[in-house]
């Protein structure tokens, strides 16, 4: 009598591979995908170091932080007018 118990049930164990199995192939279409080679992404601008920028380049972006920030608070904007005070002091340059 267990056994035509065991018989009427279905078995569990199929459902579950069938819903791996389409999972398995959804990933192994992922990794199938060819990655855009890193000459073809888009460069992030680099800002050029404040110690080696010329006084009109101090000045251009002393001009776009006083419209973005609002002021001369943040650290950018600190050594931005430390070094265009450097630049423009009289005396000999190290």
């Amino acid at each position: 009598m267990t056994e035509e118990k065991e018989q009427d049930k279905p078995p569990q164990d199929k459902p579950q591979e069938e819903t791996k199995a389409p999972a398995k192939a959804e990933k192994q279409q992922e990794k199938e995908k060819p990655e855009p080679p890193p000459a073809q992404a888009p460069k992030a601008k680099q800002r050029k170091k404040v110690t080696r920028m010329t006084l009109e380049e101090i000045e251009k972006d002393l001009k776009s932080v006083q419209e973005k920030m609002g002021g001369f608070r943040s650290d950018f904007a600190r050594h931005l007018l430390a070094r265009k005070k450097e630049l423009t002091a009289p005396g000999p340059k190290s």
